[in-house]
């Protein structure tokens, strides 16, 4: 860019090179996140706020950018999270939104005819589906199945307890026959080693009161804040850096969603999202207001 341009731009490493499937040429987004599964997660968040706010456009850029970041994990997640919309919506969206996934389907197979073989070589090209997910054979397997093991010859209060935070690091840094790494990317791993099944249990626990929050919401914005608690529980199996100020946010931003949201705020609560639509102009909403909202 800099060499067309004129303009100074750092360099920056990133893995843009898809190393699953080098022999295609094909390259990826990363942004600064250095790879797509670091990137995808934040995508997603601000997708589903997005289309909560009902701003469509702006979140079908960022599904552009999902969409360019080949993640595996990215394209799973969105599948799973488009398949819970369907279940959680009236019959009427099912047919309209089963419909516009066949018409663009079939769009984009017209359009670019090589693109399901492309696809099917990038998926088959994933290690852990060549090595049926053997821990001895890739290390994204060995980061979480390890971990387990462990945890499983414990004693019984080192069962319940586990070995602390952040001893999962010092776990897969003293194994030496792995190429592993300070987490596992799957915060139940991660848990079970660390907090032990009391840890595991609050995590479910917690999740589960947040789905129970949402009884209290319109149809429409339960649906938004279930697929949020959907996306970081899916999030959290392949990009699991739970002790990061984003996992801590993605919290933060529930709590406030449930004071804006729940029947016993609504009559004070500035945003009714209900009448909003896409030509609505917010701007006019104060930080007063949201203030208001938030207390």
């Amino acid at each position: 860019m800099g060499s067309l341009t004129g303009v100074w731009v750092p360099q920056i490493e990133t893995r843009n090179a898809l190393y699953s499937a080098r022999a295609l040429g094909i390259n990826r987004v990363t942004s600064l996140a250095d790879e797509p599964s670091y990137l995808v997660p934040f995508l997603i968040d601000a997708i589903l706020i997005l289309l909560l706010f009902k701003k469509k456009k702006l979140a079908l850029l960022l599904g552009f950018l999902l969409v360019m970041s080949l993640s595996f994990g990215g394209f799973m997640e969105s599948a799973v999270l488009l398949s819970a919309y369907v279940l959680m919506s009236s019959k009427a969206t099912k047919v309209k939104v089963v419909a516009l996934i066949m018409i663009s389907i079939g769009i984009l197979i017209v359009a670019f005819p090589d693109l399901v073989d492309i696809i099917v070589q990038i998926v088959l090209s994933r290690k852990e589906l060549q090595a049926g997910f053997d821990p001895s054979q890739t290390s994204r397997t060995a980061m979480i199945v390890y971990p387990i093991e462990k945890w499983s010859e414990f004693d019984f209060v080192s069962l319940a307890i586990g070995y602390g935070p952040g001893s999962s690091k010092y776990l897969l840094e003293a194994n030496p026959s792995e190429a592993l790494f300070v987490t596992s990317n799957n915060i139940f791993a991660d848990l079970l080693y660390e907090e032990g099944l009391i840890g595991v249990a609050g995590l479910v626990i917690l999740f589960v009161l947040f789905w129970r929050n949402t009884y209290s919401y319109e149809k429409r914005i339960k649906i938004f804040v279930r697929l949020f608690v959907i996306h970081i529980i899916l999030s959290s199996l392949y990009r699991a850096d739970y002790s990061s100020a984003r996992y801590t946010a993605l919290f933060i931003i529930l709590l406030a969603l449930h004071r804006l949201f729940s029947s016993k705020n609504r009559s004070c609560n500035p945003l009714n999202l209900s009448t909003l639509d896409d030509n609505s102009n917010t701007s006019d909403i104060s930080a007063g207001k949201v203030f208001v909202g938030l207390s």
